[in-house]
Order: structure tokens, then C-alpha cells, then sequence
């Protein structure tokens, strides 16, 4: 199907159908995290020389900087995955003829959410946002995707898969059985 506006997709081709969003723009958030990682790393250096200076020797002062240190390294960790996710995140959805995966990810680093398609029922937009029932719940995706092109989306999913739209009250399987 192309491309709409700058980056997100929707191809159906030997994989399925596979719609790529980008992470709505964080902006002014981005750009703080990106200064304040500047300040973090600072102090992390700066622990590391203290640290270096009481030549690794087992007192309360070093002990106190490794424990602060290890926290403080943690805590960096966090603030570069979220600015990593601010400028390069993205959100692949991809349809098959068995399952509805999501991978949530930035620089091919993320997480992957698999639901087989016999239990996804009542994919639809509400408030925005594409939402679907599965296993007694509402699960969102796209969540970077705008109402314009969560409407593409959509109808581009229920082309390829319509009974995906079907309302799970009233959706009965075709074999006779429940799923």
C-alpha cells in the first residue's frame, strides 16, 4: 500500500501484512532526557574517579560509591533506552493467516507480543487508537499511529483479515467449535 506521510508503511507481501509506526515525536521530552543523559554521565564518571582515587580499597566511602554507582548505572540504562526509543522507536504490527504479532523496538532492540488470530476479535478505533479484544481483554497497537492513518491501518488489517472486525459477542466459528 505504500507510504504515508514520512514513515509509516503498510505492505502485504510473503510475510502478511506488515504495518510499521514510528513513535510519535516526544519532542521537547526528547531533547531534555538528552541533555539531563549529558549531567547523568558526568556523575557517573565523576563516581568512577572517586571511586578510582580510594584504590578499590574495602572502606565505608567505597562501598557507599559502588552501591550508588550500580544504582546510578541502572537508572542511566533507563534514561538511554527511553531517549533511544524517542528518536529511533518504532511499532511493527504484521498479520499472518495465524497470528497478530507486535514488536515494539528501537535499533532491532525491543519486545514482541504474539496473539493468535483465532482470539483477536473487535479490531476497531476508538478514541484514536486501534484497540482489539483478546483473552477478556482490550489490547492497543499503533499507538504512534494518528486518526488518519489508524483509519488506513484499520481498513488495510480488515482487507486482509475481515473477520478480525467481527464483534466477539456475536462472532461464532465456522466448525462449530469456541475458541
Amino acid at each position: 500500500m505504500g507510504v504515508f506521510g514520512r514513515k509509516v508503511t503498510i505492505e502485504d507481501g510473503p510475510a502478511g501484512l506488515v504495518v510499521t509506526v514510528p513513535v510519535r515525536g516526544m519532542g521537547c521530552a526528547a531533547v531534555f532526557i538528552a541533555f539531563w543523559l549529558v549531567g547523568w554521565t558526568a556523575g557517573e564518571f565523576a563516581a568512577l574517579w572517586g571511586l578510582a582515587e580510594t584504590g578499590l580499597r574495602p572502606t565505608a566511602e567505597s562501598m557507599f560509591l559502588v552501591v550508588w554507582l550500580v544504582a546510578w548505572t541502572v537508572g542511566g540504562a533507563f534514561a538511554w533506552g527511553v531517549m533511544l526509543f524517542a528518536f529511533a522507536g518504532r511499532e511493527v504490527v504484521t498479520v499472518t493467516d495465524t497470528r497478530l504479532t507486535s514488536r515494539v523496538e528501537a535499533l532491532r532492540i525491543g519486545r514482541t507480543t504474539v496473539y493468535e488470530l483465532r482470539g483477536v476479535r473487535h479490531l476497531r478505533i476508538e478514541k484514536g487508537r486501534l484497540l482489539f479484544h483478546y483473552d477478556g481483554s482490550n489490547v492497543r497497537i499503533g499507538s504512534g499511529l494518528d486518526a488518519e492513518h489508524a483509519t488506513q491501518v484499520l481498513d488495510a488489517m480488515l482487507a486482509k483479515r475481515p473477520e478480525l472486525g467481527r464483534d466477539w459477542h456475536a462472532w461464532q466459528p465456522t466448525d462449530g467449535s469456541a475458541s
